[in-house]
């Protein structure tokens, strides 16, 4: 019994003999010669507007291929930064521990206490790349305040003396 090609309905032939003669086996073929010419290698393109993969249903760019997610790459990581940004806020807070700053996130950071014990820096692209029991350890080295009292901590403007303070304060079980 013959196969028929899933796209248009004609046979899929089971051999193939190509301009030098040679025979190919193409009985593990799906689709015919012409909706697939022999040596296209665009069978996994056919497949996905079948199944209606491929592109991104948030934004419509391009999936990768060998991807089994629903959505392109830059949807994701502004997705899980997001859902990590929200997770970090429920346990820091959304504002400066000294002033209490809270126009807008990009403004805050991470503050290590004690640089010697810094593993990495705690900014909204480290939340995404490292897993969530890693940022947790992290957070707790650190002190949460925006950039102006940032820059006072480094230039020795606010004392390590009240950063220590305002450290254990914060992260006392």
């Amino acid at each position: 019994m013959a196969k028929i090609c899933p796209k248009c309905n004609n046979e899929v032939p089971k051999f193939y003999f190509d301009k030098n003669g040679k025979k190919h086996n193409c009985q593990r073929r799906k689709y015919c010669f012409i909706c697939s010419p022999f040596g296209q290698h665009n069978t996994i393109k056919l497949e996905e507007l079948k199944n209606g993969r491929g592109k991104c249903k948030l934004c419509g760019k391009p999936v990768q291929r060998n991807s089994n997610s629903s959505k392109c790459y830059s949807c994701f990581f502004n997705q899980r930064q997001s859902q990590m940004i929200l997770k970090v806020q429920d346990i820091v807070g959304d504002k400066c521990w000294i002033c209490g700053y809270n126009r807008t996130w990009r403004n805050i950071a991470f503050h290590h206490v004690d640089k010697s014990q810094k593993l990495f820096g705690l900014t909204t692209r480290e939340f995404v790349g490292y897993k969530w029991s890693r940022v947790f350890i992290e957070m707790q080295k650190c002190v949460v305040v925006c950039m102006n009292c940032h820059g006072e901590i480094h230039d020795n403007i606010i004392s390590d003396k009240e950063i220590s303070k305002l450290h254990t304060e914060k992260w006392r079980p």
